[in-house]
């Protein structure tokens, strides 16, 4: 089973469960549906499950955007070269359509027909649970511990609809094939969501709890909040770990790490940040086997204004006045200040672009002057979690304007800042 195929095969039983009463002699009109914002691998896989099932085929007709889906091998009859708005009003021969939304041009019109997007695929754990433990010997108290791990991921928005797919097929896999029981194979499978590998990750969730959405959301935030970000070759705190740390660290903790696993941190610590292969490796290894790397980094406390000092030294001496040497020498002194102040965002300001030629630093001011960043997949979603913190400060009913100032000059920069692993509102800055 391929994540297109689950996904198909879960929007198929959803549609199932949704049109459990007998339409077919209805008279409130037709029921419609909207495939919203899918890939066209994912929308072809829900129209092929909902041809493969009798039931569903007789109620539902189809009316799919045909260049949209193009060499995916539907049968001509459910496409259509018609937009999607066409059919707000459209009657059809059977008492439900189903269509398919491609872009947020068209979304303000469709608000009549049900929703099944992204989110609301996510939002029904059981299926995904029915469909992929068919087949499977797991108890029904098992089923709901894995229900629980499923609705966490979904209530606190951590991955995208296709990696929690993944995660669940590759958690299917390590039970049918490895034969681990379900508490095993959800950490043992933890790295489909970009994490390490962690087989024991599910026993710290209480066994009295396992039952409780709660439980998992504290445990799998946490694994997120404290684990993912060395992957990317960050701390918790969002700085960024240089190979120089990495490569001194791991000569430090090197015999506690098996020796098989060597090679594998090698490439890690010669790799670039971000999401890469090398990234993707190291997250199939047990994550206690590769933590001391991370413990062994030099936990010598940075100071951002020593450092900026030490970065101006190295380059023209007229990039910084005679004043601002004086403000950085006090922002030594000022080390560990809790909140900045109207000099700092001044010099933030004025030097950020030449900042950027040490990530560490720049990364280290980021979180200084912006705080901690809040990331996400989505970038309207970003925008709106930002302004939700700016009007929470201030006077209720105070006008505010939002500008959104991107240093990226040209269209080239911008696509490339946008398909980074870690994109987050901090790249795109409120000003």
């Amino acid at each position: 089973m391929t994540v297109a195929e689950l996904i198909g095969r879960v929007v198929a039983l959803y549609l199932k469960r949704e049109l459990a009463d007998d339409r077919s002699g209805a008279s409130e009109g037709t029921a419609r549906f909207t495939i919203d914002c899918l890939s066209a691998d994912q929308t072809a896989a829900i129209a092929v499950q909902v041809l493969a099932d009798a039931s569903l085929r007789s109620q539902i007709e189809m009316k799919l955007p045909q260049r949209f889906l193009t060499g995916q091998g539907l049968p001509s009859e459910i496409l259509t070269e018609l937009p999607a708005t066409y059919f707000r009003n459209a009657t059809g021969e059977k008492p439900v359509l189903l269509i398919a939304n491609t872009g947020d041009d068209e979304e303000q019109s469709l608000k009549e027909f049900t929703r099944i997007g992204a989110s609301e695929i996510q939002e029904q754990p059981d299926l995904w649970v029915k469909i992929a433990g068919d087949g499977l010997s797991i108890s029904e108290l098992h089923a709901k511990w894995w229900e629980k791990a499923i609705a966490a991921l979904q209530d606190l928005r951590a991955v995208s609809l296709e990696r929690l797919a993944s995660y669940v097929l590759r958690t299917r896999e390590a039970m049918q094939k490895d034969g681990l029981p379900i508490l095993t194979a959800l950490g043992a499978s933890l790295s489909a969501l970009r994490l390490p590998k962690d087989s024991a990750f599910s026993n710290r969730v209480k066994e009295a709890t396992r039952g409780h959405l709660s439980a998992w959301k504290r445990e799998i935030n946490a694994i997120f909040r404290n684990r993912a970000c060395y992957l990317l070759k960050q701390t918790p705190s969002q700085l960024l770990l240089g190979q120089e740390d990495l490569e001194a660290s791991f000569e430090k903790v090197k015999e506690t790490i098996p020796v098989g696993l060597h090679p594998i941190v090698s490439d890690f610590i010669a790799a670039p940040s971000g999401w890469n292969p090398a990234a993707a490796a190291l997250s199939e290894c047990e994550w206690e086997q590769i933590k001391p790397l991370f413990d062994g980094v030099r936990r010598d406390k940075f100071n951002l204004g020593r450092e900026t000092i030490q970065f101006y030294e190295e380059r023209e001496p007229e990039l910084i006045s005679d004043d601002e040497r004086v403000y950085l020498k006090n922002l030594v002194d000022r080390a560990g200040a809790a909140e900045p102040i109207e000099d700092d965002a001044d010099f933030y300001e004025s030097h950020r672009n030449e900042l950027k030629e040490d990530r560490k630093l720049k990364s280290a001011w980021d979180r200084f002057v912006f705080g901690k960043p809040r990331e996400v997949d989505d970038f309207l979603l970003g925008v709106g979690l930002a302004m939700e913190s700016l009007f929470n400060q201030g006077d209720a009913g105070a006008k505010r304007r939002l500008k959104i100032r991107c240093d990226r000059a040209t269209k080239k920069e911008l696509k490339e800042l946008m398909s980074m692993p870690a994109f987050t509102l901090r790249d795109v800055t409120p000003a």
